[in-house]
């Protein structure tokens, strides 16, 4: 378990699962990629293969982030782009799967999807450069590292001073909790760990990690030229991104820069030991001097608050570009070509 009982993650690099019943736009037949430095200017195709069943749970009385709302946007979402072909996708997903299951649980909606898109093979000439594509990855914003830091900060913070309000406005403006939910979850993890059962620990955890306001669906970190690693992945600057998503990129923005200074601090007062583990004892933490901190980062979750509930941001191939560099062929973002003189 990443979460701890006594409300710290630990220095595992565990992620977890990213939940079964995302809300995602769903694949489509073909897509293109366009690849520098190639003179044909050829192009990367990717490809559907077969169907998938989707049970999607319509119960009003769920709750969390897989809940009744989401779900049924979900259901809403994958009805209008395939409810029309629902006969021959069904009839897709039988030749591999066998003959239909005639039950229904009750409160479920059924329906048949594409599967995933998936790249295919691609070959630049007869001895150019070849790879297989072989799924697409979520990739984080801010990232894994800082976010599970920013935590740990505030629950060290309320450890400290018994102010509750900045781990509270966490869960509340990144997780989208409930703040009677979330203020019960603190108080037992400050001073009743054992009350917090695996289950609580288990959503705060998917939760932090798998939130979609802070992921964008792309190629895999390996067949990636850029990707940052554990620093901030900035999908904003330079980049092909829908300008619909300016204003939550924006947000992100702030708050990485809000965990970034926390993080500067607590490295240099020597409050940090490893990568995570903060020192709720330390007297340092409860001066004045990180009272800026604190209101910052709270700032910064409740900017995060009105974009909490959005889904990831799917695969989109006019932000990526192919590039090929002698035995080197990978994908970065696509830049914006420098304006003529």
């Amino acid at each position: 378990m990443a979460l701890m009982q006594d409300g710290f993650f630990d220095e595992g690099s565990d992620r977890g699962e990213a939940p079964d019943d995302w809300v995602k736009t769903p694949g489509k037949e073909v897509l293109y990629v366009k690849a520098q430095g190639d003179p044909d200017r050829k192009k990367i195709k990717t490809r559907t293969v077969g169907a998938q069943k989707v049970d999607i749970k319509l119960d009003p009385s769920s709750t969390g982030r897989v809940g009744f709302e989401n779900n049924m946007a979900r259901y809403n979402l994958l009805r209008q782009s395939h409810g029309k072909k629902q006969y021959d996708l069904e009839n897709t997903y039988l030749e591999t799967h066998g003959k239909a299951d005639p039950n229904i649980p009750d409160g479920i909606a059924r329906i048949y999807a594409p599967k995933k898109y998936q790249p295919a093979n691609v070959s630049y000439g007869a001895s150019g450069p070849s790879m297989t594509y072989p799924d697409l990855a979520y990739h984080h914003n801010v990232s894994f590292l800082q976010l599970r830091r920013a935590w740990n900060f505030c629950m060290a913070y309320a450890k400290k001073t018994s102010d509750r309000k900045p781990v509270v406005d966490l869960m509340v403006g990144l997780l989208n909790l409930q703040p009677g939910r979330s203020k019960a979850l603190v108080e037992n993890m400050l001073f009743t760990p054992g009350a917090v059962s695996a289950e609580d620990r288990t959503l705060v955890f998917d939760r932090l990690t798998w939130m979609g306001w802070n992921l964008v669906e792309g190629p895999p970190s390996n067949h990636r030229k850029d990707d940052p690693g554990e620093s901030f992945d900035d999908f904003k600057t330079d980049t092909y991104l829908n300008p619909i998503h300016a204003g939550r990129m924006q947000a992100i923005q702030t708050l990485n820069g809000a965990i970034e200074n926390m993080t500067r601090q607590v490295q240099s007062d020597g409050l940090i030991s490893g990568k995570l583990t903060v020192d709720s004892a330390a007297s340092k933490l409860g001066g004045e001097k990180y009272q800026a901190t604190v209101n910052s980062l709270r700032s910064a979750f409740q900017g995060i608050k009105q974009f909490n509930d959005e889904p990831l941001i799917p695969f989109d191939p006019g932000m990526w570009e192919y590039v090929i560099s002698g035995e080197d062929a990978r994908f970065q973002l696509r830049k914006k070509e420098k304006e003529s003189a």
